[in-house]
């Protein structure tokens, strides 16, 4: 008997379907409960498939944009996040991300931007920027700070380190992630920008109606990329103290 699977015609709308669903069980629109933190998500893509992710791994949780869109994109995004939940267990993840992913992603003449943070029980938010747009904290008064990006994308140029920054939350503070999807959101020649962005969130304190202000702003803008939001907020149990962490 022929154990062989029937030859598709790469045309073909079912194997199409069958590639988003594989695409959908590796990015899914939704992320597990993060121990001290509440969040919402937005994963939207331009095409069936895309070429953002977010996922959470171990302490970690990343929002990332693989270039080009469809089929290709999807298929990296799906390498990476798989590189990604070893990588994290590493001592230097993105030296480990380079290892894994450096010549596959320049022999597709392809890269990848990410923004990962891995958040401490305690607070403590350790965020490695590679190529991509700022991670925003929002503090309780209202002022907003960028964590920028400190080496290219994954799969540009080899590096001898990568270094992360680290920033303390306070309980209620909200960290935003996101690809340039959103910042690249069209009305005519304005774009929907770094800085609207950041409006939004520095005049909404909670973190649903900052949320629900961001897509309420973006109705009528036209989206020609794949676009991700995820926004986070800290809120360690009641009477949990300091003492009772793991301290840095």
């Amino acid at each position: 008997m022929n154990n062989l699977l029937p030859y598709a015609d790469p045309q073909d709308e079912s194997l199409d379907v069958l590639a988003r669903h594989i695409w959908r069980s590796v990015v899914s629109e939704t992320l597990p409960e993060l121990r001290h933190y509440r969040h919402w998500v937005l994963s939207q893509p331009a095409k069936r498939l895309g070429g953002d992710f977010q996922l959470v791994a171990d302490s970690w949780v990343a929002v990332g944009d693989v270039s080009g869109k469809g089929m290709p994109a999807a298929l990296l995004t799906c390498m990476f996040v798989a590189a990604f939940k070893l990588a994290v267990r590493s001592p230097n993840p993105g030296k480990a991300l380079e290892h894994a992913l450096f010549n596959e992603l320049e022999s597709a003449n392809m890269f990848i931007t990410l923004a990962a943070a891995e958040l401490g029980h305690d607070g403590w938010l350790s965020a490695l920027n590679l190529g991509h747009p700022p991670v925003l904290v929002r503090r309780l008064s209202g002022e907003i700070a960028q964590l920028s990006a400190s080496a290219p994308p994954v799969g540009t140029f080899r590096l001898p380190d990568y270094h992360s920054e680290s920033v303390r939350l306070a309980p209620g503070e909200l960290v935003c992630l996101y690809t340039d999807g959103l910042l690249e959101a069209s009305k005519g020649d304005e774009l929907f920008g770094l800085e609207r962005l950041t409006d939004l969130l520095a005049n909404h304190q909670e973190p649903e109606a900052a949320f629900r202000a961001i897509l309420d702003e973006l109705q009528g803008w036209a989206l020609d990329d794949d676009l991700t939001l995820l926004l986070l907020q800290y809120l360690p149990e009641r009477n949990w103290r300091d003492s009772h962490l793991d301290r840095r």
